[in-house]
């Protein structure tokens, strides 16, 4: 029998941050917080952290939120709230961070993905830590993908 994390400890941060993501599209707000390389040069710099929480488009969002889902059932017991949105805003700020200084190509840049990648592998470093074997496979498989991603 599956066992879900059903505490309101454990469902409120991930459900806060699909509501946050889907308010910011519901009113369209890519224009103000989307990651957009000029803007950001010309003075602008909460657009390296805001571009971790817009998307391109629905069901761009609707992907991220079943990652969402998906991460807080596989590691939701592992975190608090207070834990969870740190976690969180450091990821965004680091993400976005390395957009802008390693990723010069990219000129506009939305959405969840690699802030959720950075939640993955803070959740497989946590089985790692507790002795789950499949830890290690999901930090290893994570970063797999990651560097797949970037190579094709």
């Amino acid at each position: 029998m599956i066992n879900l994390p059903l505490k309101l400890e454990y469902i409120l941060p991930p459900l806060c941050l699909v509501l946050l993501s889907s308010l910011f599209a519901l009113f369209n707000l890519n224009e103000y917080l989307e990651f957009n390389r000029e803007l950001v040069a010309n003075g602008e710099f909460w657009r390296i952290f805001t571009s971790q929480f817009v998307h391109a488009n629905w069901p761009h969002l609707g992907l991220n939120c079943a990652g969402i889902l998906l991460i807080w059932a596989l590691h939701a017991e592992h975190t608090s709230p207070p834990r969870y949105a740190f976690n969180i805003a450091i990821l965004a700020l680091w993400c976005g961070l390395g957009v802008w200084l390693f990723c010069p190509d990219i000129h506009i840049y939305t959405g969840l993905s690699a802030l959720l990648h950075g939640v993955i592998i803070w959740g497989a470093v946590k089985d790692v830590q507790a002795g789950m074997f499949s830890g290690w496979l999901l930090f290893a498989g994570t970063w797999a993908k990651v560097i797949w991603e970037q190579i094709a």
